[in-house]
Order: C-alpha cells, then structure tokens, then sequence
C-alpha cells in the first residue's frame, strides 16, 4: 500500500508576528503546500492520502477554508482521503467536520 502522509497543516493559522500582508502570505503558502501534497498523491498513484491532525485550526477556521478543503479533497477522487482530527481540528458538534462535510 502507497500512502502519502502529513500532518500539522493549521491551514489557519495566524502569524501574528508575521503583520497583516505576511500572515496572509503563509497562509496561502499553506494551502499551497497542503495542494501540492494532494497533487502528489495523485501523480503517485497513492492508495490514500492521510492527514494526521491539526489540519486547521478550530478557533480560526473559516467558512473559505471549509470549502477550499472540501474542494480540494474532492479532486483527489477516486483516492481516499483519511482525516485523524488532532487538539487543534478536534472532532465535536462545533466542529466544521461536522457542520460541513469536509469530504464529498
């Protein structure tokens, strides 16, 4: 079985430290790498990508993320996609993996 792994993405994360342009910037340079490892598996031939935690970050999450995840998840079809919530993307009511399908 060929596995493609990450893990600790927090997609959201704020790098306040980073100002308001630079916090922006790291953002997006991980949702970039996040698609980039989707994008690998998928050239690779991957059985599954997993995603061990801390995916996003709860407090953080937004509904733009939600979407970019479920869309990009979405195109790694017929790949599995196998999500591990950590502490930072915990599973619970409040939580978008359950109000909003992060997976199609």
């Amino acid at each position: 079985m060929r596995l493609v792994h990450i893990a600790d993405v927090h997609v959201d994360a704020p790098f306040a430290w980073a100002g308001a342009d630079g916090g922006s910037l790291r953002r997006q340079a991980l949702r970039d790498t996040l698609t980039s490892a989707v994008e690998l598996a998928c050239a690779e031939g991957a059985d599954a990508l997993c995603v061990a935690g801390d995916l996003f970050e709860h407090e953080r999450v937004t509904e733009d993320t939600a979407r970019f995840l479920a869309d990009l998840f979405g195109s790694a079809t017929p790949m599995p996609v196998l999500l591990a919530p950590g502490n930072h993307d915990w599973y619970g009511p409040a939580s978008i993996y359950h109000l909003r399908r992060v997976l199609r």
